[in-house]
């Protein structure tokens, strides 16, 4: 069984000449105004002409988005931040935004060959930021380092000292410790640089 494509356009001249030429790629699509689950019921691949990073995240989360994109660089970065396995100007033909289509519905990442580079170097200068942000942390004890990751998840000082069996006290004690280790002074900045490091965190 070949994949399930939805095509999410407001122009409906637009999704229809797309579905011609994804017919033309051997895939058959289905064209929905919108992104809710109501009119994408269960697609492998979703096309979306216009899109927010919401959106892509969303719909990430049960199919495989193929953002179209009419910016440069900052645009695309943010289409895959956002979960996009494929990528295409909004100007290409028919035929190459179909094409990728494919590619995509293959289990392959697309994206434009001249924006190949800057996502490259973005991709490289991310994972050396985030290194360099973990290696911050190896001043911390093990339990300075667990007080860190709850604080930057959203525990006040109360909700560490139940999770970790200590009283508000000592807690309070870790959290001045932490925070003079790490030359930091609220709860917003260690949210941040946990984010640096690649841990979940919640935003104050």
């Amino acid at each position: 069984m070949d994949a399930r494509i939805a095509i999410v356009a407001a122009d409906g001249m637009f999704a229809g000449a797309l579905a011609a030429a994804l017919d033309g790629e051997g895939l058959v699509a289905d064209i929905a105004r919108s992104t809710s689950e109501d009119d994408l019921p269960t697609p492998d691949v979703v096309v979306l002409a216009a899109w927010t990073p919401a959106e892509v995240t969303s719909i990430a989360e049960r199919a495989r988005p193929v953002v179209l994109i009419e910016g440069g660089p900052d645009e695309m970065l943010a289409a895959v931040a956002a979960g996009a396995v494929g990528v295409v100007e909004a100007d290409a033909s028919f035929a190459r935004i179909a094409a990728a289509v494919r590619q995509v519905a293959d289990g392959h990442a697309v994206v434009p060959p001249a924006m190949l580079g800057v996502l490259l170097r973005t991709v490289v200068e991310r994972h050396r930021r985030e290194r360099q942000a973990q290696e911050s942390l190896e001043v911390l004890t093990p339990r300075e380092r667990e007080v860190f990751d709850l604080t930057a998840r959203g525990l006040d000082r109360d909700q560490i000292a139940e999770k970790l069996f200590i009283s508000p006290a000592t807690a309070r004690t870790h959290l001045q410790r932490v925070f003079a280790k790490l030359d930091i002074h609220s709860r917003a900045e260690a949210v941040a640089l946990a984010a640096r490091c690649g841990l979940d965190v919640e935003e104050p």
